[in-house]
């Protein structure tokens, strides 16, 4: 068995009972993945559509495993499933499956409350969880900037008919340390700083980022929107009281009269404030315009 895929009925009344009896099966490996479907397990499972791969489940494993490994998704075993369900201040994540044209894709995560799925994330919204989450080595962010704010550099080329007001830029390979620091017990509050480094790839307007107050604006307006974007993903998953970040994890090291309850953290979670420092390098550029 490499995957245990759950339906949407039963993902959200739970599958604990179901992945406990598994666990104590020890002829079941631990390292199985475990997720969720959008539409009936019974759809994902007739997918004739498995690519090169002898049969369905193998065609999920090498699915599963690819987006892992390309930083798509955080891994979600039976061993990391269990690990997170047990610790307090600390909800697990899923796959999300779903079937389109008879082949089977990955399209979000599934965010937990203990072992009941309360809400998902896209996979460009998956990238914010993963800021929030740690450390990581790939990924892309589109930011939009005024133009205005660059005019002063853009290249003689650019005419008054291809001025526009904004224009997008595509950062990538983005590798991110985070700090997460205790603030206030009362009331709740957390500092999170996140080092990120970057090289843009691509930008439909002709900005010459040779020049270090452009690169500069560059950087500041990137800053704001990742910012922008991790305070929301937060706020939501908040509102799904669904801590996928570990936040109680670090507040509970912090709490020495007492053991932390979830019961407890879920009361405090969604109330909780997280003032959020993104610092961005960009070392690299190569412009596709």
């Amino acid at each position: 068995m490499q995957t245990i895929l759950f339906g949407p009925e039963i993902a959200a009344e739970g599958i604990f009972p179901l992945l406990d009896t598994l666990e104590r099966d020890a002829s079941i490996s631990d390292m199985l993945h475990v997720a969720v479907s959008r539409q009936k397990s019974d759809d994902i499972l007739s997918a004739s559509n498995y690519e090169q791969a002898p049969n369905i489940g193998t065609y999920l494993d090498r699915l599963i495993n690819t987006a892992v490994v390309n930083e798509r998704l955080i891994s979600s075993t039976l061993h990391e499933f269990l690990r997170d369900y047990f610790e307090v201040g600390k909800d697990p994540m899923v796959p999300m499956l779903y079937v389109d044209d008879n082949k089977v894709e990955v399209n979000s995560i599934g965010a937990m409350q203990d072992d009941r799925l309360v809400g998902e994330f896209t996979l460009e919204e998956a990238f914010y969880v993963r800021l929030l989450n740690g450390t990581f080595h790939s990924g892309s962010a589109e930011v939009e900037i005024k133009t205005d704010l660059v005019k002063e550099y853009l290249s003689e080329f650019v005419t008054d008919e291809m001025y526009e007001e904004s224009f997008i830029v595509v950062i990538d390979k983005l590798n991110n340390k985070m700090n997460r620091t205790l603030i206030s017990k009362d009331p709740l509050k957390f500092h999170v700083e996140l080092d990120v480094s970057a090289r843009v790839i691509e930008m439909n307007q002709r900005v010459d980022l040779d020049i270090p107050e452009a690169l500069k604006i560059i950087e500041e307006q990137s800053e704001l929107h990742l910012k922008e974007e991790a305070e929301k993903i937060l706020k939501e998953a908040q509102e799904m009281n669904s801590d996928i970040f570990g936040f109680g994890q670090e507040y509970s090291t912090h709490v020495r009269d007492k053991r932390l309850t979830k019961e407890e953290w879920r009361e405090l979670y969604p109330d909780m404030e997280v003032d959020i420092t993104i610092n961005l390098d960009i070392e690299r550029f190569g412009i596709i315009h």
